[in-house]
């Protein structure tokens, strides 16, 4: 067993990937705090820019030389672009990092080591703060009807503590100790390349779950998906999607990947019912909306409004039609 607070050991290369789409100042913050760790000689750091249009990638260039950018004209999504990254590096170890993240000196090597250690783990997380200290939900359990029923009636918010009522959140409870857990989230998420089978994420996901799916892979494989609160990262949280009209485009793609995942996982009797529970979730969801948001609202921000309105009618087709939810999605709107 290695000692993974041994740092006398050589580190090993880890390939860090960072997606990026209109968050440049972010990027930049993210790159500055790789570059600044003690561990910033061993990491290979490759950007795939989902056609930005804020100038990302010529940033990016000018200050960081060494990092390989990889350009998309368009947005081809989270998990697309991290397996675009995956095809064009070949260190053992893969960190996934989103561009709103800020790593601080220690955490990368530890988490490396955590795999190291234990051919056990296929997978290991950090605990992620907000940029004010207070915590994040850094650990999720997989999608299910469980945790749907307890979104769709209030209880997860009304109860975030209760372990019963907030079952995705583990009640919010972060473990002290280094912990196995069903998945941790794709802020920082770190696998070693070797338990990948030649394929990184499924691409099949726009955006979104996208972490869950690659968890799952690790424990039918036999892998423990770990969480290690004893380092950290900052994570901004919902840098790319900040005009109302991305955030209802954001709304969107988190429901339908929760619907492929189900479908993937658990067969489609239960994605039918998942849909149900999402539609019947989101009537007083979308009542609410048109009540609180008024009439001068929707003159200003027509397009945000529209496409919150829209998913009812999208979860009614697919109660009909379930292959409604197959359809490819598309990148989030630039503005509006």
């Amino acid at each position: 067993m290695i000692d993974v607070e041994d740092t006398s050991r050589k580190p090993t290369q880890v390939d860090v990937f960072i997606v990026n789409w209109n968050t440049a100042e972010l990027l930049l913050a993210c790159l500055d705090s790789l570059m600044t760790t003690s561990e910033a000689s061993d990491l290979n750091v490759i950007v795939v820019d989902n056609g930005s249009a804020d100038d990302s990638v010529e940033l990016v260039g000018e200050r960081f030389p060494d990092v390989l950018i990889i350009e998309n004209e368009d947005n081809a999504g989270f998990a697309r672009a991290h397996n675009q990254a995956f095809a064009a590096s070949a260190s053992p170890y893969v960190l996934l990092l989103n561009s709103d993240a800020e790593v601080p000196s220690g955490t990368i090597a530890h988490c490396r080591n955590v795999l190291a250690a234990d051919d056990g783990i296929g997978v290991v997380g950090c605990a992620i703060v907000n940029p004010d200290g207070s915590p994040q939900n850094s650990v999720f359990r997989f999608p299910s009807l469980r945790g749907l029923v307890s979104t769709s009636l209030m209880l997860a918010q009304a109860f975030p503590e209760s372990d019963v009522f907030n079952y995705d959140r583990y009640g919010s409870a972060l473990p002290d100790s280094l912990s196995d857990v069903e998945v941790v989230m794709g802020s920082f998420l770190m696998v070693r390349r070797g338990d990948l089978d030649g394929r990184l994420l499924d691409d099949g996901y726009f955006m979104y779950t996208e972490e869950a799916d690659l968890c799952r892979r690790m424990i039918e494989n036999d892998l423990r998906v770990v969480f290690e609160p004893a380092v950290s990262i900052t994570h901004v949280k919902g840098g790319s999607t900040r005009s109302p009209a991305q955030k209802a485009w954001s709304y969107e793609a988190k429901r339908r990947s929760v619907l492929r995942y189900l479908r993937k996982w658990r067969g489609p009797l239960v994605a039918y019912g998942a849909n149900l529970l999402l539609l019947i979730d989101l009537v007083p969801r979308s009542i609410g909306w048109l009540a609180s948001d008024g009439l001068s609202v929707m003159r200003r921000r027509p397009a945000a409004h529209f496409h919150k309105i829209s998913i009812l009618g999208l979860h009614l087709r697919a109660a009909v039609r379930p292959s409604a939810m197959d359809r490819r999605f598309h990148g989030p709107p630039e503005s509006m």
